[in-house]
């Protein structure tokens, strides 16, 4: 045979060979579709639930109401519901306790899978003679069955929300959207959740369920099981729960989106899914803006995703200099869309030389999100050298952190001696801490002065006679070396003040303690008559209050001055607060501004977003919700810039004097004196010291957009040949000077220089 025929025999041997192996490992791989279903199994009393491949996913059956008169719920059967497609009944057997038991109770459950991702129980309590309304408390400590895989991840937790615009055009929110919790395995992620359930009450086999009321002898638990590959964010779980068909991420792999300087660009990602088991076609768009408005990445395109499937995005960002970019991923397709925001910053390294002794620089409120040891480098990047309280377990604070405690009671207007024994017991307890501590300052008490209406010191008799007074005495009696700081005033509370004074309460404190809250005007606005009770522009204002707290200071008989609580409140869409630009600019005023009045620390209110009573999550009518440096999502606020930028412009800086133009009075600064030369803080006031218009309603501007209308150019002597400028952010631009002259544009933004003579 011809040596090419043999060849091509032995070639068509081997394709044939090769096809038959695929023929058959087709034939022995199991098929399943996209719109497969959940396996349900029951055995023993307990639902088995696996995936449509045949792993295990979760476990379920008893339940319980734990406690007294603790009461079991056994699984009995579990059968096909009547004429209810994939929905099944589950009925339970009722165990009482043996004494106290509230009686007869039924519970049974529907288990129905909604689609193949998505599964709903509901469990039905029910009683025909019992009314339930009487045992809500009660019932509200229910306790579900929830076993998970064994090499499932821990409980995780993420409260979800979604991205809403403004409906007259403002800044977009974040609306909440419950709370998730999910584990993690090495081939899905299992999602729980329920809108009444309690986060804290869970174990390792169950879980909380809160209760809903359908009438007095019928109440519900429900909670929803979903299944997804495990990279999926959790917010397409959010949308797989709210019936939204597309999901999409922007994912950032450095905590707090924080980037160092570098040539390399700043890296991110956005991620699609498809949470619906039918294909999706729409339109994508991603933009990427810095403060200046300036687009530096631009995608639109339209796409398509096969039934859960997902597409992942790569971006790049400019990381040469100092920026904030601001990201928004969205995608829509008729009347539907969903979008993600984040903030992107790029910020270079700094080492603090001040000692921390004399550092202004302090924050109010931190949680340890994501971890403790974020938290500090963030801070200690920041320049904060003061905690307010005891944000660290005792003994972890570093020697660049000095802890201070602040605690609150409730009042107790004429306590009983009974109580009298216990407020004193109380502060026994918070000095005792703060000594373990090592505390600086105790500062008990917060913003009392509002209790009856600002101005009418209801409280301050109760507080200097029954607390104050007797916490000075355990000072004195434990000999205590721990500072007094008196109660924080919301506002400059001049007769509450006042009425401190004239109860003998000055000389049992060490530390004056002002909350100068502020409303939609300039840092620096000080008012005729500042610190009166009358409109807002008199009371709410940060620079004449804290001038009447220098000057009563003064004539009471001196003492330090700290700014326990100091804010610029981004609560969207209200003329009465910051917008995110403004907020930026105000941080650094009011921390330049409390320096040249000589404040001791100043104590900022807070690091992110969030609410005490549950962090990281979302209450977005809620203002006070609305403090942070950081946004929820933990990525930068132009305000964090802000901050970094001034505790770096006031390093080793002393004050030297208000500046004064002789040429234009509504030019405005301060100077102070640094190690390497001066540095002058410079603004104009042509524009007024309100912020923003009264009116509703109120679209807050993006923050990318410069509203101070008038630019003011003005010319100054300098020092050398060249100078420097930082804006807001900490962005810096270097100007030639011609004979020793400079000249710079001037708004009602803060604009920090190095190089300028003045007399």
């Amino acid at each position: 045979m011809p040596q090419r025929h043999a060849r091509s025999l032995q070639l068509y041997k081997n394709a044939l060979q090769f096809i038959t192996c695929l023929l058959v490992m087709t034939l022995l791989t199991p098929i399943v579709n996209a719109d497969a279903l959940p396996q349900l199994t029951f055995k023993n009393g307990t639902l088995h639930v696996k995936t449509a491949h045949g792993q295990g996913v979760m476990q379920l059956g008893l339940f319980r109401l734990p406690w007294r008169p603790s009461t079991r719920f056994e699984a009995q059967d579990f059968v096909p519901a009547n004429d209810q497609p994939n929905t099944w009944q589950m009925s339970y057997k009722t165990g009482y306790p043996e004494t106290d038991a509230v009686t007869p109770l039924t519970l049974n459950a529907t288990v129905e899978i909604n689609n193949p991702k998505r599964l709903t129980v509901t469990y039905h309590l029910r009683s025909d003679s019992v009314n339930l309304d009487e045992h809500t408390k009660w019932m509200g400590g229910a306790m579900a069955s929830m076993r998970f895989p064994k090499d499932a991840s821990k409980r995780q937790l993420t409260y979800l929300a979604n991205w809403t615009r403004h409906e007259f055009g403002g800044v977009p929110f974040e609306v909440s959207e419950g709370t998730l919790y999910y584990y993690d395995t090495k081939d899905m992620r299992i999602g729980i959740y329920s809108n009444k359930s309690n986060a804290n009450w869970f174990d390792t086999s169950s879980q909380n369920l809160g209760p809903t009321r359908v009438d007095e002898h019928h109440y519900t638990y429900s909670f929803q099981l979903l299944l997804a590959d495990p990279d999926t964010p959790t917010n397409a779980l959010g949308a797989l729960l709210n019936d939204r068909p597309l999901s999409v991420k922007i994912i950032c792999d450095k905590a707090y989106n924080w980037y160092p300087v570098s040539n390399a660009p700043a890296k991110a990602k956005v991620k699609i899914n498809n949470v619906t088991a039918v294909g999706q076609a729409f339109e994508a768009e991603i933009g990427v803006r810095d403060f200046d408005g300036k687009i530096v990445y631009d995608f639109s395109e339209r796409l398509n995703l096969p039934a859960f499937g997902s597409k992942t995005i790569d971006i790049q960002i400019p990381a040469d200099k100092r920026n904030l970019y601001f990201v928004e991923a969205s995608i829509h397709e008729n009347h539907f869309e969903v979008f993600d925001r984040t903030n992107l910053a790029i910020v270079p390294d700094f080492e603090f030389k001040q000692d921390g002794k004399t550092s202004i620089f302090g924050i109010a409120a931190a949680w340890p999100i994501p971890d403790q040891d974020q938290m500090l480098r963030l801070i200690k990047r920041m320049g904060v050298r003061h905690a307010r309280s005891t944000i660290l377990p005792e003994g972890q604070f570093p020697n660049w952190l000095q802890a201070n405690l602040h605690t609150n009671m409730r009042a107790k207007v004429n306590p009983t001696d009974e109580e009298k024994k216990q407020i004193e017991q109380g502060l026994r307890d918070m000095l005792a801490k703060a000594e373990k501590y090592n505390a600086d300052h105790l500062e008990f008490a917060n913003e009392w002065n509002m209790s009856h209406g600002i101005g009418k010191a209801y409280l301050a008799p109760t507080y200097v006679e029954n607390y104050l007074t007797p916490l000075d005495n355990i000072r004195k009696q434990t000999h205590s070396k721990v500072k007094i700081t008196m109660i924080g005033l919301a506002g400059m509370d001049s007769g509450f003040l006042k009425k401190m004074y004239e109860l003998g309460a000055w000389d049992k404190f060490d530390i004056i303690n002002l909350h100068p809250g502020r409303g939609n005007y300039t840092v620096d606005y000080d008012p005729n008559g500042p610190g009166m009770v009358g409109s807002h522009g008199n009371y709410w204002n940060f620079y004449g209050a804290l001038r009447t707290m220098v000057r009563l200071n003064k004539q009471y008989g001196e003492k330090p001055i700290i700014l326990s609580e100091t804010y610029a409140c981004t609560y969207p869409n209200s003329f009465w607060e910051d917008t995110i630009r403004n907020a930026a600019e105000n941080v650094v005023l009011t921390n330049a501004l409390a320096m040249a009045e000589g404040v001791q620390r100043v104590f900022w209110y807070q690091l992110n977003d969030s609410v005490w009573w549950k962090r990281g999550g979302v209450r977005h009518t809620d203002r006070e919700f609305y403090f942070g440096l950081l946004n929820r999502d933990l990525s930068f606020k132009p305000s964090m810039m802000a901050y970094m930028n001034v505790a770096e412009a006031l390093d080793q800086a002393t004050f030297v004097k208000h500046l004064t133009f002789a040429s234009d009075d509504k030019a405005k600064g301060v100077l102070y004196d640094r190690p390497g030369g001066n540095l002058a803080i410079l603004w104009h006031r042509a524009d007024g010291y309100v912020l923003t218009e009264k009116k509703k309603p109120f679209p807050s501007p993006e923050p990318w957009q410069d509203t101070w209308k008038t630019k003011v150019p003005m010319t100054f002597a300098t020092t050398g040949d060249t100078v420097t400028t930082r804006d807001a952010l900490g962005r810096t631009k270097t100007y030639s000077t011609t004979n020793h002259k400079v000249q710079l544009i001037l708004d009602g933004a803060p604009l920090i220089v190095e190089g300028l003579k003045f007399d």
